[in-house]
């Protein structure tokens, strides 16, 4: 028998993962999105189109796979939260330095 939390934590990464996909196959309709939570999913890659969710004012995306971050991510200009933490980032694009 699996607890609670294992399966809300199991739903939240399904939507996750759902969440970045929908981002790259609809080239970025989630204008209106302004959290996205992405933690503990093995991600190995944000899609380019992350640049056109301008809304969005925190961004987490801690504990994955990543290598890199993409250049696009300078087009959040309302971003407050950006959470790296625990992944493979060897460094950060130079576009990061643009966010306020």
């Amino acid at each position: 028998i699996r607890s609670y939390g294992d399966v809300a934590t199991q739903w939240y990464q399904r939507r996750a993962r759902e969440a970045v996909v929908s981002t790259q196959s609809t080239g970025g309709h989630l204008t209106e999105l302004e959290t996205l939570c992405l933690s503990f999913n093995s991600i190995e890659s944000l899609p380019v189109t992350i640049g056109g969710l301008t809304k969005v004012r925190v961004l987490d995306v801690e504990s994955n796979n990543l290598k890199s971050i993409p250049m696009e991510i300078e087009y959040l200009s309302l971003l407050e939260r950006l959470n790296l933490k625990d992944n493979q980032l060897v460094a950060l694009p130079p576009e990061i330095g643009y966010l306020s």
